[in-house]
């Protein structure tokens, strides 16, 4: 007589469906394929001040992976009540790379790394409470939820403007469901028995390596087509050529950087050019004459501009950015400026 499934087999026909997923070493490979990510899109970084935080990324993975693989090589850790207050460690760590982006201004960029490390010890203060006066049990303050509720808020609206917005959402979206459980206002949701057992163990690990695996990867992704599709014509006036490089390097270093830096700078731009009257305002699509905020329907026409105009233009967002990439980053992307 065949076996018909009852009430009691089925919760573990159930659970065995996520067996594959929530074995320790699928966070390996996962792991890996994050920091090979991260590691081939490092040469781009070079001569910038992106360097540390694209340091940090790569800590949080390499946490993410090792609190999980301890679960594998000493079993009884994960039996351990101090398990949860491990894992919230690692996952605490994905919020220095956006910590570490706000500071990214020379010369305060190598100092503020202190911060960040000094930062990512206050969000473990749970950690450290839970270990020492709650048994290992891991509770998070309200105060505590919400802070990591404004970091992974930052990073989202700093990427989300950028053409890496699909890697915003995707690193947002590893963020809380990696932290969802002692953010405000997700716990309940979290607490749901379908989300429990889907977020248990180290399945929560490996969803949220996979959801990092994609944003990396949509960044070369995107990266690879703009630069196949950026193309200025050579047979532009010159003064139309020089302004196309300008805006292309607006571009670069706006969808680099994120929204925060990009709209301090383009206040700077803007306040050099009303000092100096040069008729030209920046905006987040690029440069466009100042008389086109008080005209409609009129496209924007740069190519009458003076040399001398452009050429203080130039040197003084060459100056602002000199404080983020060196000026050979800067050079690759104005070819045809002099």
């Amino acid at each position: 007589m065949p076996h018909v499934p009852t009430a009691t087999t089925m919760p573990a026909a159930a659970e065995a469906v996520f067996v594959p997923l929530s074995y320790p070493p699928l966070c390996i490979p996962l792991g890996v394929l994050a920091i090979a990510g991260l590691l081939c899109h490092g040469g781009r970084l070079r001569g910038t001040t992106l360097v540390a935080p694209w340091v940090w990324a790569i800590l949080a993975i390499f946490a993410i992976v090792a609190a999980e693989l301890a679960t594998e090589l000493v079993p009884s850790l994960d039996r351990s009540p101090g398990l949860s207050a491990t894992r919230y460690a690692a996952y605490a760590a994905s919020l220095c790379p956006i910590v570490a982006l706000l500071g990214a201004k020379r010369p305060q960029d190598r100092g503020w790394q202190l911060i960040v490390l000094s930062l990512w010890g206050i969000m473990l203060v749970p950690v450290f409470s839970s270990l020492f006066f709650s048994s290992g049990v891991l509770s998070v303050e309200l105060i505590w939820s919400c802070f990591l509720a404004v970091l992974i808020a930052i990073g989202f609206f700093n990427t989300i403007l950028t053409k890496y917005w699909l890697a915003g959402i995707l690193v947002t979206a590893g963020q809380i469901f990696a932290l969802g459980d002692v953010l405000p206002g997700l716990s309940s949701w979290f607490g749901a028995a379908s989300m429990q057992q889907l977020s248990a163990g180290s399945q929560r690990s490996s969803i949220t390596l996979a959801l990092f695996v994609l944003a990396i990867w949509s960044v070369h992704l995107v990266s690879a087509r703009s630069q196949s599709s950026q193309h200025i014509d050579p047979q532009l006036p010159t003064g139309s050529r020089r302004i196309a490089e300008m805006n292309q390097l607006w571009f670069d270093f706006r969808d680099a950087f994120g929204t925060i830096w990009a709209l301090r700078i383009a206040e700077r731009v803007n306040a050099n050019a009303a000092r100096y009257d040069w008729g030209i305002v920046l905006r987040w699509g690029g440069f466009e004459p100042q008389s086109l905020e008080a005209e409609e329907n009129k496209s924007p026409d740069l190519s009458q501009l003076p040399a001398e105009t452009i050429d203080a233009l130039e040197s003084s967002t060459r100056v602002l950015l000199r404080r983020f990439v060196s000026p050979e980053w800067i050079d690759a992307r104005l070819k045809h400026s002099k």
